[in-house]
């Protein structure tokens, strides 16, 4: 069908679809003999003009033959073929053949309709995949880019890393935050989705160079010493000792005896801390002795400032190791373990000490949310958290057994799981499980109501251990909010499997937990910021979904003319939810437009 160069007209409200610049037609052919009901047929009508306008074709007329045509407002152009990423000396992405085929057809429109011929200006692209019109992620972005420049990141990486480093590395954060993908292959492919990111899209082999040698102890250094400089010295903070790291980044390791090696010189733990006030991520720094762990770690955080200092244990082995220097230290400690006693028993087991001191004691007990440790829902679809409050000045620490405790709930869970899937306990006389059975295959059972009240008082319990008077919901918000901000940094830095040499050493590791650190930051404020929808802990699931409706916050390519260039526009309006979302973080619609402006600008300025 031929195209109508001479009037454009308004695009009908009707079932259409658009792909690319065409617009289609849904219609609908009625098949009575169809069981699955009438067959959806699409037909173009032509090529979209802006968002009111298009171009019709001869099916246009006939489906709509009483529409008035109006003078176009913006000429055709053609859209650039798609091909590889330009090199640098490429001056524009174009097609000969295609330009040609282009001229032919529009000097046969000329000589049907005597119009002036006019030569439209070849748009050059940063990647080959923003060839096209097709929408691209801005809504991320927007956000992401706001909290980068609240915080001051942007600023201190420019002063710390020389030329495009750091626009690399704002780039490389951006992209383990928003996709949530912790294998760098998927950088470029990531750039190509999204509009922001695409002007300083690079090639494979620089991502690669920045990972193994691009980040130096010097930069890091000089970093840090900025952003400390930007944090509340005064404010509590709290500090995780990661547990050693041997092969926890994949490398291989040919023999056992090789895995030792690495373990007696490689290995090396992570230190991070939080802050009280807002979980944000301040510094990490690697030890790599277990001689006087504590006493190292102390020194360095008193130099950068810190006074008030809290230890988060859940490793109980990593505490008996350095029980001396925990308690010696002047520091405050939180303790955090699951437990298979009674909470009488518990006291019962740690003595008289405890129940002689009426502040010692807290009878709080709450329920909040699920965890993995209890994998049968004994609690139902809750978990029960008590705490327990010692007086530090008491010599109690050396009583604490919470990876003997631990082991024995670990025990029962064990059990329980092996009963509840063994054929043999079908026939339980107990009555511990109703049983599904098909086939003499157990298809699912459920814990039987007596039951599960009995075992709710031996398993799923979260007991946590203050040094300081709070209530029990207290040390719960306390404990989530601090170890929340810890396990999100911690599953960057177990996540980024960098192809590097199989000796596990700082040396190797550290490019890859530097922006691992730097993408944490992110997270943590954007959780931050997140519990103002109302939800006290954002779960990776939640955060997920946030980040989801940001993303489909999209742009899209309006070719113009040669005069006034390109034009990034949204392409539809926002939802409910994604205003919503943006208002968290003290954005709107407006602030969506600007950045497409913005964006608009400067790819105009690249042509």
């Amino acid at each position: 069908m031929g195209y109508s160069t001479q009037n454009s007209v308004r695009i009908p409200k009707a079932d259409l679809q658009l792909d690319g610049e065409s617009i289609y037609l849904v219609i609908e052919r009625d098949t009575s003999h169809s069981k699955r009901g009438p067959i959806r047929k699409r037909i173009l009508i032509g090529t979209i003009v802006d968002a009111q306008y298009m171009n019709p074709n001869d099916n246009y007329w006939e489906y709509f033959p009483t529409t008035k045509s109006k003078a176009a407002k913006k000429p055709k152009t053609i859209k650039p073929a798609k091909r590889k990423r330009p090199s640098q000396n490429d001056s524009f992405v174009s097609d000969f053949d295609e330009y040609m085929a282009y001229l032919q057809k529009a000097a046969r429109a000329v000589a049907q309709s005597n119009q002036e011929l006019s030569f439209p200006k070849l748009v050059p692209v940063r990647t080959s995949d923003s060839a096209d019109c097709r929408s691209l992620s801005v809504g991320g972005a927007a956000v992401v880019r706001s909290l980068i420049q609240a915080l001051g990141l942007d600023v201190i990486l420019a002063d710390t890393f020389e030329g495009e480093k750091a626009f690399l590395l704002t780039d490389l954060i951006s992209y383990l935050c928003l996709d949530r993908n912790l294998d760098f292959r998927g950088y470029p492919s990531w750039v190509s989705d999204n509009l922001v990111y695409q002007r300083n899209a690079v090639l494979d082999g620089s991502i690669n160079s920045l990972l193994q040698s691009g980040i130096h102890a010097g930069e890091i250094l000089k970093f840090f010493e900025k952003w400390n400089q930007k944090q509340d010295l005064s404010q509590p903070i709290f500090i995780h000792i990661s547990k050693p790291v041997c092969s926890r980044f994949g490398a291989v390791f040919e023999s056992k005896k090789d895995i030792q090696k690495q373990i007696n010189e490689g290995s090396f733990r992570i230190v991070t801390a939080v802050s009280q006030n807002d979980t944000l991520p301040l510094f990490y720094f690697p030890i790599d002795s277990e001689v006087d762990l504590v006493n190292n770690i102390l020194n360095q955080v008193h130099q950068m400032g810190y006074q008030k200092i809290s230890f988060l244990i859940e490793d109980s082995q990593l505490f008996k190791d350095h029980q001396d220097e925990f308690t010696t230290s002047g520091c405050s400690l939180l303790l955090a373990g699951w437990v298979s006693s009674d909470l009488d028993e518990l006291i019962d087991q740690y003595g008289q000490d405890l129940k002689g001191n009426e502040d010692a004691y807290i009878p709080d007990t709450l329920e909040y949310g699920r965890t993995n440790s209890d994998p049968l829902g004994l609690s139902g679809d809750k978990t029960y958290f008590r705490h327990l409050y010692y007086n530090p000045n008491r010599a109690w620490l050396d009583k604490v057994k919470l990876d003997k405790l631990y082991q024995q709930e670990q025990t029962i869970l064990n059990q329980l799981i092996l009963k509840g899937l063994k054929r043999k306990d079908v026939n339980d006389p107990d009555h511990t499980y109703d049983y599904v059975v098909k086939n003499g295959w157990i298809k699912s059972f459920r814990v039987n109501e007596e039951y599960r009240n009995i075992q709710t008082k031996r398993c799923g319990f979260t007991t946590i251990i203050t040094d300081r008077k709070m209530t029990a919901y207290q040390a719960i918000e306390l404990w989530t909010n601090q170890t929340n901000g810890l396990v999100l940094l911690e599953n960057l830095l177990d996540g980024l499997k960098p192809s590097f040499s199989k000796k596990n050493n700082y040396e190797n590791y550290r490019p890859a937990i530097f922006l691992g650190f730097l993408a944490s930051i992110l997270v943590s404020q954007i959780t931050n910021h997140l519990k103002k929808l109302g939800k006290k802990i954002i779960d990776p699931k939640t955060f997920d979904q946030s980040l989801d409706d940001l993303n489909r916050i999209k742009g899209v390519r309006r070719i113009q003319d040669q005069e006034n260039g390109i034009r990034f526009e949204r392409d539809t309006k926002l939802t409910k939810k994604q205003n919503e979302l943006l208002q968290v973080f003290g954005l709107g619609e407006e602030n969506i437009d600007l950045l497409l402006d913005q964006e608009s600008e400067a790819f105009n300025k690249d042509l």
